[in-house]
């Protein structure tokens, strides 16, 4: 198994991306979205976040994460729709890459080498600054969560999973946290409602208890309010507004 390093998301969802620039993304990393991006951009134990602009209205918060990272010297990396060339140029030393992906020049096999590239400066990273017993905390950390991924349509609680990988739940919170900057539920929630987002925009034939079930729910109603609560809209009017949205665009 090939391990996939961690990387940290936010603006829009993973779900929105184009299926291929999808796919590409989660064959280099783990990825962890994070709705706070205030948050997320303080935390000590992050330096590089990735951030999905793909609507005009989250120019602010775009703009207010570069504040911010250039303050605590982190860096973003932008993927957009042709939306921010001007800022890459304002923040050079912000943003550490652009990936626009309305550009027809802009291949797959580009894709491919930038990622690689970034990988590449992950691991250099990590190499130099980090200790073994770091290194095998990375290592837990994509066991861990390869393993979540792997159930997320079952019963997830953090006291069994602690024990599945003999550590006490007190620890195994403190470096879960650690690691992904959020906790073990908020992280559960998330994997699961993005997995719901990108069945029910990319799999039209599948009725909403059905995405339920494949997300860890067993209560359709409680599955609809939770997607709500995260996302402002049912299930059944995101679908709807993805239908419309692709016919649009067709």
């Amino acid at each position: 198994m090939t391990i996939k390093y961690i990387v940290h998301w936010t603006g829009e969802s993973t779900a929105q991306l184009p299926d291929k620039v999808q796919q590409l993304i989660f064959d280099y990393f783990t990825v962890i979205e994070h709705e706070n991006t205030n948050s997320l951009l303080t935390s000590p134990h992050i330096t590089t976040v990735f951030f999905y602009f793909k609507h005009p209205h989250q120019q602010a918060s775009l703009d207010q994460s570069l504040e911010i990272c250039e303050t605590l010297n982190k860096k973003l990396i932008i993927i957009h729709h042709g939306l921010c060339s001007k800022l890459c140029l304002q923040w050079i030393h912000t943003i550490k890459a652009s990936i626009d992906l309305s550009r027809t020049d802009l291949p797959e096999q580009k894709i491919h080498e930038l990622f690689s590239s970034l990988t590449q400066q992950i691991n250099k990273k990590s190499y130099r600054s980090r200790e073994t017993s770091h290194q095998s905390l990375e290592k837990l950390m994509f066991d861990i969560l390869h393993y979540i991924d792997s159930h997320i349509d079952y019963s997830l609680k953090e006291e069994e999973i602690s024990a599945y990988f003999n550590y006490t739940p007190n620890y195994f919170s403190k470096i879960f946290h650690q690691a992904t900057g959020t906790g073990f539920k908020a992280y559960i929630m998330d994997k699961r409602i993005s997995r719901a987002q990108a069945m029910l925009a990319n799999e039209p034939e599948a009725n909403i208890a059905q995405i339920a079930y494949q997300c860890g729910y067993k209560d359709v109603s409680y599955f609809s309010r939770i997607f709500k609560k995260k996302t402002g809209i049912t299930p059944g009017n995101y679908r709807q507004q993805n239908e419309e949205r692709n016919k649009k665009q067709a």
